[in-house]
């Protein structure tokens, strides 16, 4: 979306012009700056006043994934559960559970997806809370078999945005918004 977007307002961006470090490190790096560009983002009320946005760009589902084997029932209160829940630092989810009243102690972070993914392969902790889609890609692309895990919680519905460090100037994440709105016309 970022490039197909930037392209539609005649200044592309290139896969080139794009790092990826882990998922704690780019949130940090947002927040303090300087002209920094997060993608995908989940926009919360927590978040709101912290960056600048561009968006929507996509729905974000963050759904509690165990496995099947681990006869771990579906819940409706994720703040009930007395299972150890992984999630990935400063990510959506980490922030969704803590609201919701689990205790620290009942949270393991890890600091990327895949490593969220092997620790929850290998029962390092029975839950895992993380997108629908983007677990279900991890976990193809890292060689676990999906079918094997299964939701017993949905946590939230939210959109995803592009989120701009607060220095970013207007005018560009104005010009990205531009470049958003044509792509869903």
């Amino acid at each position: 979306m970022l490039i197909k977007a930037s392209a539609a307002i005649g200044e592309p961006i290139h896969r080139k012009d794009i790092h990826i470090i882990s998922w704690a490190r780019a949130y940090q790096s947002a927040i303090l700056g300087p002209n920094v560009l997060l993608f995908s983002t989940t926009r919360t009320k927590e978040r709101e006043t912290m960056f600048k946005w561009a968006g929507p760009i996509a729905e974000d589902n963050t759904v509690v994934w165990a496995k099947k084997s681990s006869g771990i029932p579906k819940f409706n209160d994720i703040s009930t559960t007395t299972y150890k829940i992984i999630v990935v630092r400063d990510d959506v989810a980490d922030q969704l559970v803590v609201e919701a009243g689990v205790l620290n102690s009942n949270i393991a972070r890890a600091n990327r997806l895949e490593a969220a993914v092997k620790m929850l392969a290998h029962s390092r902790a029975p839950l895992l809370a993380y997108d629908k889609v983007a677990f279900l890609k991890i976990m193809s692309s890292t060689g676990g078999n999906p079918d094997d895990y299964e939701i017993v919680n949905t946590i939230a519905s939210s959109k995803v945005y592009f989120a701009f460090s607060k220095d970013v100037d207007d005018e560009i994440v104005n010009k990205l918004q531009k470049g958003i709105d044509l792509l869903r016309k």
